[in-house]
């Protein structure tokens, strides 16, 4: 039912605008998003750039020692971690939600 609302077109100010954006490209050109399609390509450009072309690490880098070893994580450890968890909190992507991992805990 909401997304109807959510999906009219923004007559009221009501659904989410973003403004119209200005960007100034490298050459000194400038490019002007009006559309959402537009605005999110912008965006995505500007957050997430290509990867670089060349390697910046040397072929012949020799990386350090680890400076302390990691030490393994105990029972106490997660038993501790889960009660601090808040049981009724939205699951993460993985879709489990903490009241499970408390329940488990305890039995």
């Amino acid at each position: 039912m909401a997304n109807c609302y959510v999906s009219l077109e923004p007559i009221d100010r009501g659904k989410s605008h973003i403004p119209t954006l200005t960007v100034k490209k490298l050459d000194g050109s400038t490019v002007e998003a009006t559309t959402n399609d537009e605005k999110s390509t912008l965006i995505t450009e500007a957050f997430f750039p290509p990867p670089p072309t060349t390697n910046s690490i040397p072929d012949d880098f020799i990386y350090p020692d680890p400076v302390a070893p990691h030490t393994p994580i105990t029972s106490d450890q997660i038993a501790h971690a889960i009660s601090k968890l808040s049981g009724y909190k939205a699951p993460g992507p993985d879709g489990i939600c903490n009241i499970f991992f408390k329940q488990c805990a305890t039995h």
